[in-house]
């Protein structure tokens, strides 16, 4: 495998959910950490609920020396890989790193902003049954969580009421 020498930033794919355990287990071996957590709203047994989950779901930035900590990081309970290309390992910019750090809160949670739309705007949906479609921004609704989308359906143009955080601003 080929790397630059020393300490940097990798991205390390986890197993499905297992972001935190991997965490742990590196944390061990004195490997700095980042795994950037998100406040996401779910429905948990009947009961409407926030938890922190994932902000890269199945991913974590992990810093350390190739060199003298890689073949054990790929060989941690949990990891899948260190990304790499080809048979060299992407190192992940400081800038990077430092941009996440700046937005975590004392919970290690990023806050995420909903895009700043304007009636005219057109947006795709990211997200649930909509997904892929594209639509135009009309307003947005009382409690600011949700928007009203004109968007063409079969032949037919259409109001859609669709929650914010599904949506992309489309070129």
């Amino acid at each position: 495998m080929n790397f630059i020498n020393g300490a940097n930033w990798y991205a390390v794919h986890t197993k499905s959910n297992q972001e935190d355990i991997v965490e742990h287990h590196l944390s061990q071996l004195d490997v700095e950490i980042l795994n950037p957590k998100q406040r996401k709203k779910r429905t948990v047994w009947g009961r409407p609920t926030v938890v922190r989950a994932p902000l890269f779901p199945g991913y974590l930035f992990a810093r350390f020396d190739p060199a003298s900590t890689l073949h054990i990081i790929q060989y941690t309970r949990g990891v899948r890989k260190v990304l790499h290309f080809g048979t060299t390992l992407l190192r992940v910019e400081d800038e990077i790193i430092q941009g996440i750090k700046d937005r975590l809160d004392q919970d290690n949670c990023v806050e995420l902003q909903a895009p700043q739309l304007h009636r005219g705007d057109p947006v795709s949906v990211t997200d649930g049954v909509l997904n892929g479609l594209r639509g135009v921004f009309k307003r947005e609704m009382n409690d600011r969580k949700r928007v009203v989308l004109l968007m063409n359906i079969l032949g037919a143009s259409a109001e859609v009421v669709i929650d914010r955080r599904l949506l992309h601003q489309a070129a």
